[in-house]
């Protein structure tokens, strides 16, 4: 009996009013880091700007680098997922449907990936207190909770 097996793939966002945005393999040569936030360093935001700039930097140039920060709960989901589907493709005789469903939850976790920031809160222009303890940077900040 065959299966037909259909793997996920991650979806491209590529904006209808940008013509120099068309990709033809949309899915070679990007690369993904999933990073702790809350570990040491990285909850440093200059220290996680750093990293940022150097991983970029040691970067190969054929090579687009993207970095997501989560949080310990998305870690938790993604490696329950990775070694999930670590495990199927290292069988001698693999599964195909299993490994195309290990795929598609590695996948889904994926797109839920959302980088953490510090809580930033906005102050009326007449407070007294310090508003450079709590900046509000772009790519640095959220407002709200995470």
């Amino acid at each position: 009996r065959k299966t037909l097996v259909e793997d996920d793939l991650l979806s491209v966002n590529l904006g209808d009013e940008c013509d120099a945005c068309i990709v033809d393999d949309p899915y070679s040569f990007v690369l993904t880091a999933i990073m702790p936030a809350w570990q040491g360093r990285f909850s440093n935001q200059d220290f996680r700007a750093f990293f940022n700039r150097q991983f970029r930097l040691e970067c190969p140039a054929h090579l687009v680098p993207n970095i997501c920060w989560v949080n310990h709960r998305q870690m938790s989901q993604f490696e329950l997922a990775w070694k999930k589907w670590l495990l199927e493709n290292s069988r001698k005789t693999k599964n195909e449907l299993e490994l195309s469903r290990a795929l598609s939850e590695v996948i889904n976790v994926m797109k839920n990936l959302r980088s953490i920031y510090p809580k930033g809160t906005l102050h009326d222009c007449t407070t007294s207190e310090n508003l450079s303890a709590n900046k509000i940077i772009l790519n640095r900040t959220s407002l709200g909770t995470n």
